[in-house]
């Protein structure tokens, strides 16, 4: 698992020192949009950009589209429906969650994902948890409200899709 992170964080988007992707935990990557250069197959791929074409989807099993602006996270509904995709794929192997530069859009469904999968309890757990493994990832206001809101309602409140 550290072998593997180690090479994905030689492969930068070419701007910066950020890697186009990083494996968060086991099998939950979060990233921008250039995740195609890791040459990896994706058992699932969500594409949160609406200003891209998708790179990755020749090599993804299943893709979602949650198409949304920079800094606009998806509602409550839509992070439901992805973290479900998400947490669904990801027994069938790794998932890639993008937007442009996997900082904010992106965070925000892996945040939902990840308590969707049972890997941690709430929102504020993932966010830490993808932190680690991502330091640029954050989120502001209007995804932590999204967020919290999406805990109220589909996690502690069991709302099905």
């Amino acid at each position: 698992y550290l072998h593997a992170l180690k090479d994905s964080n030689k492969k930068t988007n070419g701007k910066s020192k950020v890697p186009v992707a990083s494996e968060v935990l086991p099998g939950w990557w979060v990233g921008g949009r250039y995740g195609h250069l890791l040459d990896k197959d994706w058992a699932g791929t969500i594409d949160l950009t609406v200003e891209f074409p998708e790179m990755c989807i020749n090599r993804t099993e299943k893709y979602m589209l949650v198409a949304s602006w920079d800094g606009v996270p998806p509602s409550p509904e839509l992070l439901e429906e992805a973290a479900t995709f998400a947490a669904e794929a990801r027994k069938r192997g790794d998932v890639m969650i993008h937007c442009a530069h996997g900082r904010g859009r992106s965070t925000t469904v892996m945040c939902a994902a990840l308590v969707k999968a049972g890997e941690v309890s709430t929102w504020e757990e993932a966010i830490k948890v993808i932190q680690k493994g991502r330091p640029v990832c954050k989120l502001n206001g209007m995804m932590r409200m999204a967020l919290t809101e999406w805990q109220t309602t589909y996690v502690d409140g069991k709302k099905g899709v």
